[in-house]
C-alpha cells in the first residue's frame, strides 16, 4: 500500500494538476477561482474528510505534499471490507451509491478498484434492480463510477441498463427529480447530476443526445437573473455548483456558454458570492461556511480547472493510467537483475522515461550484454543461428542510444540481413528484425533487406488477411502476431499501397475479435498481452488508444481494458484475477509507455530517432567516407598515427571510434574488430 501513496505522491507533484460551521465573514464579491481554490482546499484539509472532500482535494490543481488523508481513507475502505467480509460497504445491497462514491475517489488516486484487498468493489454495481431500488440518484452515481476509471462488470451490458433506466426517468419537460412527489416539477441538481454521468455518451448515442438537450433547456430556463439557483425556496451554493459541473462535463465553458449568462450575472459569479474569506462557502448568501455547500462549490471549482486543460471531473482514467506506470515501473525492477535476456524491460522503462535510461540502472544490462557479445560474436543464439536475440537486443541497446553496428567493435545489426536464417525460423523473426532495423534507421550490407523484409511479411499472411505462429494453433489468425505485424509494417503504411490494404484487413481483424468488456480472449482466457499487443499496434499506426472511438467498448477504451488486469501494488496478470507476473507486465508496461509517448507528443514506441538516429550519421569507421568501413580505412589511421598521412577534422572525427577526442591505436584495433565482425556475419 505504501508503494500506491507514494507513487501517488510522486505523479501529484510532479502534476500540480475537504465539516465544520464557523462564525460567517462577510462574501466575497470580488474572490478569484485560483483564489477560492487554494483556501477552500486549505480550509478542508483543515477539517474532516470523507468521500466528497478527500475527492474534492485530489481533483484541485493544489500541490498536495501530505497525502496521509487520502492513506487514511484508503485503510478506512480497506478495514470496512476486511470487517464486513463484502464488497458492499453500505452493508445493503440496496445502497449502493457508498460504493460509487468510494470507487471515484479511489480511482483518483489511480487506485484499481475491482481489487481492494482482495475485494471488487465494482462488480455490486452490475444489479441494476438493487440500483432501482435506492432510486436514480444511485443510478447516476453508479454510471459516473464506471466511467471513472473505464471499469467493467461481469454483465457487459451494466451501462446500457443505466443509461436506459436514467434516460426512462426524465421528465416530459426534459428534467430529472429526486422525488416527483416532492419536485413534481424536476428538481436542478439532480437534473445537472444526470447530465454529468450521461455527457461521455452523448456523440454516440441519439437518445441521451436528445435528453441531454433537453435537460440543459431546462436547467437555463431554471436560472435566475443573476446567474444563480433557488432550490425548496432557497437560493444556494449546491444547485450552481452542480450546474456548473454538468456543463463542464459536455465540454462547454460555464463562464460563457450563451443560455447561462443571464441580465445580472453568471454561473462561476453567482457561486462565488457564496465564498466567505479564509475558506469555505456558505449555503445560502451572507450565511455560515457550510460543509455540503464548501465541498459541492470545491468540486465545481475543479471542474473549471479541468475544463481548462481539456478534462472532465469524474474521468480518472489518466491518473489511473500515471500511478500504474509508476508502480509497475517498480515492479519490474523489484529483485529483478537486469541481464542480458531482460530486453523487454529495459526496452519499456527506456523508453518511458530517458531518465530512467540515463540514471544507471540498466549499466548492469550494458555490460552483460557486451559480455554476451564478446563470446558469441555477431550472432547471439549460438545454438540455432537464430537471429530475434539479435533483434530484441538491437531494440533494447537502441532504446539507451546505443549504436549496434559497434558494440565493441561488433556489428549485431549486420546479421538480421541473412533473409535464410530469418525465413528458416519464420514471420515473427522477421516481424523483429524490421522493428529493430526501423528504430533507428539501420541499414547493412543489403541495401534492399528492409523491402525484402516487408514482402516476405506480406507473404505470410493466412487467406484471411491475419498473420499467425503456427496455422495448427490458429487457424483463423493469432491477435498477438498480427498485432505485432501491423506494428512492424506501420512505417510503410502511406507509401506502399499493398501495406496500407494489408493492415486495414488486419486492423478490422483486429476490431472484430475485441470482447465485449473492450479487453481481448486468447486461447480461451482473457489476455493482458493481446490486449497489449493491440494497443501498440494503435499507437506506431498514429491513433490513441484512449481515445479512439473504433476500439472503444461500451465506452471502455483499450487503455481502460488493459488497466483491469494491473495490481494496485504494481504489475499485470495476464488472466483476470490471477496473480501478476513479469511477462505480462512488461508487455502491459510497454503498451503503457506507447501511449503515454503519444500524449506527450514524442516519437512512438519503436521511432527511437529521438536517441539515435543512423540515418544522419557516418559508418563507423568510414574515415574516407566512401561509405564502406574496410581495410583502407585502417590503413589511413595507421599512417596518420606513423605521421606518414594529415587526416581532415571529419575523418579524425570518424577516426575517433572510441570518442574519447584521441585517435590512437585502440581506435584502429576496434575498426579491426567492427569489420572482422562484419565479415563473421
Amino acid at each position: 500500500m505504501k508503494k500506491v501513496f507514494a507513487a501517488f505522491l510522486a505523479v501529484m507533484l510532479l502534476a500540480q494538476t475537504l465539516f465544520i460551521s464557523v462564525s460567517a465573514e462577510e462574501n466575497n464579491a470580488d474572490v478569484t477561482v485560483d483564489k477560492a481554490i487554494s483556501e477552500t482546499a486549505q480550509y478542508i484539509m483543515n477539517n474532516s474528510k470523507s468521500d466528497w472532500e478527500v475527492l474534492a482535494l485530489l481533483r484541485s490543481n493544489q500541490t498536495i505534499e501530505d497525502t496521509a488523508f487520502a492513506e487514511e481513507y484508503y485503510t478506512g475502505i480497506q478495514n470496512k471490507l476486511k470487517e464486513t467480509d463484502s464488497p458492499i460497504l453500505s452493508g445493503s445491497e440496496t445502497q449502493l451509491t457508498d460504493n460509487s462514491k468510494a470507487i471515484l475517489t479511489l480511482s483518483a488516486m489511480g487506485i484499481n478498484c475491482t481489487d481492494i484487498s482482495g475485494y471488487n468493489i465494482v462488480e455490486p454495481l452490475s444489479n441494476i434492480e438493487n440500483i432501482k431500488i435506492q432510486g436514480i440518484n444511485s443510478a447516476v452515481y453508479a454510471l459516473m463510477a464506471l466511467d471513472a476509471g473505464g471499469y467493467t462488470t461481469s454483465d457487459s451490458e451494466t451501462r446500457t441498463k443505466l443509461i436506459e433506466y436514467i434516460l426512462s426517468d426524465q421528465m416530459e419537460n426534459g428534467a430529472w427529480a429526486f422525488s416527483k412527489i416532492w419536485s413534481p416539477n424536476g428538481d436542478v441538481d439532480i437534473t445537472a447530476m444526470a447530465v454529468q454521468s450521461l455527457a461521455p455518451y452523448v456523440s454516440v448515442n441519439d437518445s441521451v443526445k436528445t435528453a441531454v438537450e433537453k435537460a440543459v433547456n431546462y436547467l437555463s430556463q431554471q436560472q435566475l437573473e443573476n446567474g444563480g439557483y433557488t432550490s425548496y425556496g432557497n437560493e444556494n451554493c449546491e444547485t450552481v455548483a452542480q450546474v456548473i459541473i454538468a456543463l463542464t462535463a459536455l465540454g462547454k465553458d460555464p463562464a460563457s456558454e450563451e443560455a447561462f449568462v443571464k441580465v445580472n450575472g453568471g454561473l462561476v459569479d453567482n457561486m462565488l458570492s457564496f465564498y466567505n474569506e479564509g475558506g469555505g462557502f456558505s449555503h445560502t448568501k451572507g450565511g455560515a461556511v457550510n460543509g455540503m455547500a464548501t465541498v459541492q462549490a470545491m468540486l465545481a471549482l475543479d471542474s473549471l480547472k479541468l475544463y481548462e486543460n481539456g478534462r472532465t471531473l469524474y474521468d480518472m482514467v489518466p491518473e489511473m493510467f500515471t500511478v500504474t506506470a509508476v508502480t509497475t515501473t517498480g515492479y519490474l525492477l523489484k529483485d529483478t537483475t537486469l541481464e542480458y535476456g531482460s530486453e523487454w524491460i529495459v526496452f519499456a522503462l527506456a523508453r518511458l522515461d530517458q531518465q530512467i535510461a540515463q540514471s544507471g540502472v540498466f549499466d548492469s544490462y550494458v555490460e552483460s550484454v557486451k559480455a554476451e557479445i564478446a563470446k558469441t560474436g555477431p550472432v547471439l543464439d549460438t545454438d540455432s543461428g537464430y537471429l530475434t536475440d539479435n533483434a530484441r537486443t538491437i531494440i533494447a541497446l537502441t532504446s539507451l542510444g546505443i549504436d549496434c553496428t559497434n558494440i565493441d567493435g561488433v556489428n549485431i545489426v549486420e546479421p538480421l540481413s541473412n533473409m535464410d536464417i530469418i525465413k528458416e525460423q519464420g514471420v515473427n523473426s522477421a516481424i523483429y528484425s524490421l522493428l529493430a532495423l526501423n528504430t533507428a534507421n539501420y541499414t547493412t550490407s543489403d541495401e534492399d533487406l528492409n523491402n525484402k523484409l516487408v514482402n516476405y511479411i506480406l507473404d505470410e499472411r493466412l487467406e484471411n488477411g491475419t498473420w499467425a505462429y503456427s496455422v495448427i494453433w490458429s487457424p483463423n489468425g493469432d491477435i498477438d502476431l498480427t498485432a505485432m505485424a501491423v506494428q512492424a509494417l506501420a512505417p510503410y503504411y502511406n507509401r506502399n499501397p499493398e501495406v496500407k490494404a494489408a493492415v486495414d484487413t488486419a486492423m478490422k481483424f483486429l476490431k472484430e475479435q475485441q470482447s465485449e468488456f473492450g479487453y481481448y480472449v486468447s486461447f480461451g482466457n482473457t489476455s493482458s498481452s493481446s490486449t497489449a499487443q493491440v494497443i501498440c499496434a494503435l499507437q506506431e499506426m498514429g491513433r490513441d488508444s484512449f481515445t479512439d472511438s473504433e476500439f472503444t467498448v461500451n465506452n471502455v477504451s483499450l487503455v481502460e481494458a488493459l488497466l483491469a488486469f494491473s495490481s494496485n501494488e504494481g504489475g499485470f496478470s495476464n488472466i483476470l484475477g490471477k496473480d501478476p507476473d513479469k511477462f505480462s507486465t512488461t508487455q502491459a508496461m510497454y503498451a503503457i509507455t506507447s501511449v503515454a509517448r503519444t500524449l506527450t507528443g514524442k516519437t512512438s514506441l519503436y521511432d527511437m530517432t529521438d536517441v539515435l538516429d543512423k540515418s544522419q550519421s557516418t559508418a563507423f569507421g568510414d574515415v574516407d567516407g566512401n561509405g564502406v568501413t574496410d581495410i583502407q580505412d585502417v590503413t589511413m589511421v595507421q599512417k596518420y598515427l606513423a605521421n606518414l598521412e594529415e587526416l581532415s577534422e571529419d575523418a579524425m572525427k570518424t577516426a575517433d571510434v572510441d570518442g574519447n577526442s584521441v585517435v590512437d591505436i585502440k581506435d584502429v584495433t576496434a575498426i579491426q574488430k567492427y569489420i572482422a565482425g562484419n565479415k563473421a556475419a
